[in-house]
């Protein structure tokens, strides 16, 4: 053989040898050639000066090289890539001097084109010979590269060359096939007629070689796209319900009689589908014909390294801390709830000084800015590194075969290559199954014939990505219309794949698309699946994997309530939560799952309302005990005083302690706020003594019912005023509007309970307190200084010498015959919720469903609105 065949892909290229391997016992190594791979052989046949390397690396290159060009616009995130891919759109010009300054003196009189994308094309000519200087290419540039060489030589080839590359020649690649074709015997495979003008931007390159003279053109089989018995069409609701209908399908041909290796399924991005299939299809007994592999990524030592390395590197995040403490050290010696708490929002690394067991575990020896080479980066990473050597061998291999020795990069950008390159790697855990399904991407099916073919993913993105380029399809047009030069569209049209796919099956092909995709994201239909159908929604039919669920959840229905032995001390907080949803009160109290509030910037909602509370509690402390009457002429300076005590105490950590003083302004704020009311109310009402701040509630309550045992009961009373009478004022402090809250005619319905219990508790000596009357009960609002929702005894208001609250004409004034109704719906509510719990009533079942968007167990209740 004296020829070499010319092929897309690595299936066309395998297919090919297979049948030349029927016909000889050996083969020419050059007989079946990727084109890839015929470029590189001539490159370093040529130019073995020029280096190869990969995208990922040559981003973080590129990234260095923008901060060096002092230019803002380029130097924000991802512009590295960015220009990678002008670069990819500019290829045919940037190499040819000549080309160059057509595209300079044309973007000289169309100033619409230099204010959308003219700065991006004249930052390529400068990348571009930065990198002709350094000597480097992409793989996808060599055709470019060697097209507009004057070094390369009409025989760059010594064999003959049979062509079929079908959409994905390029015009680089037809100019060096018509720079051979003087030389050698050059036969091409043309799209047809039809494809081409469906087609044009995909098909753009023939144009170049179709009138050569020393090309021979071997026309494709001319067929038109139809929609027929063997095409049928799909909508379901979300990319799941694509996979479930993939397995029922492959499992009815496979049922059928229709040899596995004759079915296939394909998408644009298969990987995406892979763990959702590969999980149905193992369920199924359905073996595929795709090698199993595990990305290195995957790999726990590798996990590691790689947050360790950002760490040391001040790249922080919560992420990398908890796989660098809690899967290297068995023994932490933070509990997993604080470290949550204090790292999950991370900033800089003056941040890891929350804990100092975090902190003393990284030496951070760089700072940003500074500068390594290769081999002292490489070593320097290598000693954070304690997995299996065969794992890390793969990265050590590429790294120094991709990095010269002598280039200097920052560390940050050293350690971002890393991360790019272990991304790469893939482990084969098992090689490809003979005889099993096909499974691929969409070019992987197009060289097959098979029976049956699942298509998935034909929505309007993934089979033809929008431009987010501002070089569009009609400037394309119009620098082919003017300068003659044809400009490599971003992106890839898989609706050609699709359609031939669909013509050469055998006996069916099922063209699928979801209305979401696995995000629940929205999806519009690709034109390719419009063209053939605009079908309805579909259920995917049974799979193996659905009567097991099926089977399981009939075991589950039967199983029995859960059962405590003995009831938690029940607060009225607690109580109100269980009515909201019994789950709720399980997640807490009987799964002991914790959520501690995370360290930011500013307080949390529930840390700040501790620190207000605490410093209400010391303004009210009394000045000389047992006289109860507080001092409330507090300086500023003293107020902030107080404030940082109160941190102190508390043990508080802020998240940035530059913006403290901010949050201590506001605090100081409220304080004094606070004293101006108590200071006016106080000459209001001079009855008003604090005998209770802060005060715990403990205690048996007895309940309704002769079988309903007493339940301990606990809690803390924010604050109870009194008169010389010893009448009772129960106060709680509400950082939320009043508005949020209600009066004691709505408490029943909307299950209010903490006033109520707390009033009580005080009556039937629950508390300290000598037992008294309480007149009433009010929420305390401190972003209104607001105390009148609650309840007030009309009785409250009779003895003007005594009296500790107005008259209101709002919904707060009670009778005390109606209190003692409440009093005992309380104890009638309570005993319900006992009776519950100890039946063991725990299943989530939320008052409102409106409660769920902010419930912080959501991601774990298996609620059925909520799966």
């Amino acid at each position: 053989m004296t020829s070499t065949w010319l092929v897309a892909d690595l299936q066309s290229k395998t297919n090919l040898q297979e049948q030349f391997l029927r016909e000889a016992d050996c083969l020419p190594e050059f007989a079946v050639l990727r084109a890839s791979e015929l470029w590189r052989h001539v490159l370093k046949n040529y130019f073995p000066e020029i280096d190869i390397v990969s995208p990922q690396f040559l981003a973080v290159w590129l990234s260095e090289w923008l901060k060096s060009q002092n230019i803002v616009w380029a130097n924000s995130p991802g512009s590295s890539q960015l220009l990678l891919d002008y670069l990819e759109i500019f290829l045919p010009i940037l190499p040819r001097e000549a080309e160059a300054e057509k595209m300079r003196e044309w973007l000289a009189q169309n100033s619409a084109a230099v204010v959308r994308w003219g700065h991006w094309y004249y930052l390529c000519e400068s990348a571009w010979k930065f990198l002709h200087q350094q000597k480097i290419l992409l793989a996808t540039w060599v055709p470019g590269f060697l097209a507009a060489s004057e070094n390369l030589p009409e025989d760059f080839w010594p064999n003959d060359l049979r062509v079929d590359l079908g959409p994905v020649l390029t015009g680089a690649e037809a100019e060096l096939l018509e720079k051979l074709a003087r030389s050698r015997k050059i036969e091409v495979v043309f799209p047809s007629s039809e494809d081409r003008a469906r087609y044009k931007d995909q098909f753009a390159a023939y144009g170049v070689i179709e009138n050569s003279a020393q090309i021979q053109a071997l026309p494709d089989k001319e067929a038109a796209f139809r929609v027929d018995k063997h095409n049928s069409f799909h909508r379901f609701a979300s990319e799941l319900g694509e996979v479930k209908a993939a397995v029922h399908w492959l499992r009815d041909a496979a049922d059928r009689g229709v040899p596995l290796n004759q079915l296939g399924v394909f998408s644009a991005s298969i990987e995406k589908y892979w763990p959702l299939l590969d999980s149905y299809l193992r369920v199924e007994g359905l073996p595929v014909r795709k090698a199993v592999v595990t990305p290195a990524t995957s790999l726990p030592s590798i996990q590691n390294w790689l947050a360790t390395l950002r760490i040391e590197a001040l790249q922080l995040s919560a992420g990398d801390l908890e796989a660098n403490i809690y899967s290297r050290d068995e023994n932490a010696t933070i509990p997993y709830e604080r470290f949550a708490a204090l790292f999950k929002n991370i900033y800089d690394e003056d941040d890891l000084s929350r804990e100092p067991a975090v902190r003393r575990r990284f030496t951070q020896p760089f700072r940003a800015g500074d500068k390594l080479d290769r081999e002292r980066f490489f070593t320097w990473a290598l000693q954070f590194y304690d997995g299996e050597v065969t794992s890390i061998e793969r990265v050590a291999a590429i790294f120094l075969q991709e990095c010269r020795s002598n280039l200097q990069l920052e560390v940050r950008s050293w350690v971002r290559y890393v991360e790019n390159l272990v991304s790469r790697i893939e482990l084969e855990n098992s090689p490809e199954t003979q005889g099993g399904i096909r499974c691929g991407n969409l070019d992987a099916a197009l060289p097959l014939e098979l029976d049956t073919v699942v298509l998935l993913g034909l929505d309007a993105e993934s089979i033809r990505p929008q431009e987010r380029f501002a070089v569009s399809e009609r400037d394309r047009e119009r620098l082919a219309r003017d300068l003659g030069m044809n400009l490599t569209p971003p992106g890839r049209n898989w609706s050609y794949w699709v359609e031939k796919i669909m013509l050469q099956t055998k006996s069916r092909c099922h063209a699928c698309f979801a209305l979401h995709d696995l995000m629940s994201r929205p999806q519009s239909p690709a034109a390719i699946w419009l063209s053939g159908s605009d079908a309805d929604c579909e259920v995917p039919g049974p799979t193996r994997w659905d009567e097991i669920q099926r089977s399981a959840g009939e075991v589950e229905a039967g199983a029995s309530a859960i059962k405590i032995e003995e009831l938690p001390r029940l607060s009225p907080s607690q109580i109100e939560k269980y009515l909201n949803c019994p789950f709720q009160f399980a997640a807490e109290k009987i799964f002991y799952l914790s959520d501690l509030p995370d360290v930011d910037l500013d307080l949390d909602a529930a840390t700040g309302g501790r620190v207000v509370h605490e410093i209400l509690n010391r303004l009210l402390e009394p000045i000389q005990p047992p006289e109860l009457r507080p001092r409330l002429n507090w300086t500023a300076i003293e107020l902030e005083r107080l404030v940082d005590q109160v941190r102190d105490d508390l043990k508080i950590v802020v998240g940035a302690q530059k913006l403290w003083p901010a949050t201590r302004a506001r605090l100081v704020k409220i304080a004094e706020r606070f004293l101006d009311f108590e200071k006016n109310w106080r000459r209001d009402f001079p009855e008003t003594e604090t005998v209770l701040r802060e005060g715990s509630v403990s205690g048996k309550l007895t309940l309704p019912g002769d079988s309903i045992a007493p339940v301990e009961i606990s809690g803390r009373i924010d604050r109870v005023d009194k008169n010389s009478k010893g009448e009772y004022i129960v106060l709680d402090y509400k950082w939320s509007m009043k508005g949020d809250f209600h009066s004691h005619n709505k408490w029943i319905e909307n299950n209010e309970l903490q006033l109520l219990f707390y009033s009580y508790c005080l009556e039937n000596g629950f508390t300290s307190l000598p037992t008294g009357p309480v007149l009433g009960a009010f929420y305390f609002t401190l972003r209104e200084m607001d105390r009148e929702k609650g309840f007030r005894d009309v009785a409250g208001y009779a003895d003007e010498a005594s009296k500790l609250f107005d008259k209101s004409r709002g919904k707060s004034p009670i009778e005390r015959e109606e209190l003692e109704k409440l009093y005992e719906w309380l104890r009638v509510k309570v005993a319900e919720v006992v009776t519950r719990m100890r039946s063991g009533d725990f299943a989530p079942r939320p008052r409102d469903y409106e409660i769920c968007d902010e419930c912080k167990w959501r991601t774990v209740c298996r609620a059925p609105h909520l799966i």
